[in-house]
């Protein structure tokens, strides 16, 4: 007697996304992230347009092979908040037509607010010779750079420069 044995090959299994960043901190004016995306099977329809981000534009979407993807995360300028990534469910299938869960949201921090500065002086009108002002600089977002060096006087001198954070003060 001849036995002919049948095998059946299948797969159930739905493809997973996780969404990643190359680099980490806030992006700032100018500033890009790279994002990747790792799948846990191949897939050949999966697209730019399968990745939701809630601000600022994906970019350069590229396969690097079946499994890994890479993108450009560009923030929008002069806003700052979070960007957040992620693949919704049933986005794109792997080989069997399975079609993939959704992916972890991953959170991208930026700021592109340029800051602002308010400067002020104690008193009005002219102050006369050999008198004095104390000038204040009172900025926006904090800064842990601004310095007396940071700032253009004519007229006169600065002496006494202090401060921190958002205020800061001379004496003209």
């Amino acid at each position: 007697t001849v036995s002919n044995t049948l095998s059946v090959e299948y797969d159930t299994q739905r493809p997973t996304v996780t969404v990643g960043r190359v680099g980490s901190g806030r992006l700032v004016i100018g500033g890009t992230a790279s994002i990747t995306f790792t799948l846990s099977e191949s897939s050949d329809n999966f697209i730019a347009e399968d990745v939701t981000v809630s601000v600022g534009s994906l970019d350069n979407f590229t396969r690097v092979t079946g499994t890994s993807y890479t993108a450009t995360l560009t923030p929008p300028t002069g806003m700052q908040g979070n960007a957040v990534i992620s693949v919704t469910v049933d986005k794109f299938t792997d080989a069997a037509a399975n079609t993939n869960t959704e992916s972890n949201s991953l959170t991208v921090g930026y700021d592109t607010l340029r800051p602002s500065m308010t400067v002020a002086r104690t008193g009005s009108g002219t102050v006369a010779a050999g008198g004095t002002a104390t000038v204040t600089f009172t900025i926006n977002e904090g800064s842990m750079t601004f310095g007396v060096d940071d700032v253009t006087v004519s007229g006169g001198t600065l002496s006494g420069f202090t401060g921190s954070g958002f205020l800061y003060s001379a004496t003209f």
